[in-house]
């Protein structure tokens, strides 16, 4: 547990075991004030549930008076207590609209936008066993069994009241398709998740829309994202994994830097020919580890799209296969 002071409030951070992933363990945060706000659950992991009491506990709190969750996205290592919250407590859960196929869909709706995912890695040229491999690493988990009328979705713009914090809802799309932050204006406080937590590339996977236009993927989004968090002026940042730290930028900036540079790498490979996105992965990643791998696909399937958006690149399709040239169209 690491409290912080912001705003007149603490704010309280509990990292949780049983992570598996690469770097920190996730984080969940309550701000120790009425109404409790807790922000993310955590994972589904033994003892977990009671270093969250035992936290709250050392603040006068209990489980049952958790007034509001907010779930900053789906992923299993931040929803995984939201059940055993909800038969704690009369809290209600916020999450963005984008997300509820894969937090709360039926098996009809998760399986239909799995093949899609499927499909999309195949279009992209990479072979029938990574496609499952990494489809199987989004859609294979327990989706969160809540009661659906104590869930609000959120479209960004709402507030959260939090003791003498104010927090305001950000949809910043880009590690999931209905991602959020919160913020404090006044505070200049930021609960980044994990759109920002100190990794030059924090996604794990390629995450495609429920709804839409299923060709392209979320990852598109996420340099615009990260534009917007910077301009808030953000102090202190409590990311999804790791401690706290100030000013955001010092770690947004480095991010979309890094972005930039491997765009413009990028760019001078479609100028000599078309690539697939599994060409680029091979020429960028040659040595790639099995354990590496899913973060590589994403970053490519990222900087191929963010050509395209800004007119620096172009797609063509051969046998099924999508393949991207350098175009003149974009903004020298």
């Amino acid at each position: 547990m690491e409290v912080t002071r912001v705003g007149g409030v603490n704010v309280v951070r509990i990292p949780f075991d049983g992570y598996v992933g690469r770097g920190d363990p996730p984080n969940a945060y309550f701000i120790a004030a009425k109404p409790l706000v807790l922000i993310d659950t955590g994972i589904m992991y033994p003892g977990n549930l009671g270093r969250l009491a035992a936290a709250l506990e050392t603040f006068d709190f209990t489980l049952s008076e958790i007034d509001l969750v907010v779930l900053t996205h789906w992923h299993w290592d931040h929803t995984g207590l939201a059940r055993e919250i909800a038969d704690r407590s009369g809290a209600r859960f916020f999450c963005h609209s984008s997300e509820r196929v894969r937090l709360f869909g039926n098996d009809d709706e998760v399986g239909e936008l799995a093949a899609s995912t499927r499909r999309f890695y195949a279009s992209h040229g990479f072979d029938r066993g990574l496609a499952a491999s990494l489809t199987g690493l989004a859609f294979d988990h327990e989706r969160v069994d809540i009661p659906f009328e104590r869930v609000h979705f959120v479209r960004g713009g709402e507030k959260v009241p939090a003791g003498a914090l104010a927090l305001q809802v950000l949809h910043t799309p880009g590690h999931t398709p209905g991602a959020l932050c919160l913020f404090s204006d006044e505070d200049k406080a930021l609960f980044s998740s994990d759109t920002v937590y100190g990794r030059l590339f924090p996604h794990p996977v390629v995450e495609i829309p429920s709804k839409g236009d299923r060709t392209r993927s979320v990852l598109r989004e996420y340099p615009a994202t990260l534009r917007k968090l910077g301009k808030l002026g953000a102090m202190t940042c409590f990311p999804g994994h790791g401690a706290p730290f100030s000013p955001a930028q010092k770690v947004i900036a480095p991010i979309s830097s890094f972005i930039e540079r491997r765009l413009k790498r990028l760019e001078r490979l479609l100028a000599v020919h078309p690539l697939c996105a599994a060409d680029v992965m091979t020429a960028f990643f040659p040595n790639v580890s099995e354990a590496e791998r899913y973060h590589a696909v994403a970053e490519v399937v990222l900087l191929l799209e963010v050509l395209e958006i800004e007119g620096r690149a172009e797609r063509t399709e051969e046998h099924g296969i999508l393949k991207f040239m350098k175009s003149d169209k974009g903004v020298p």
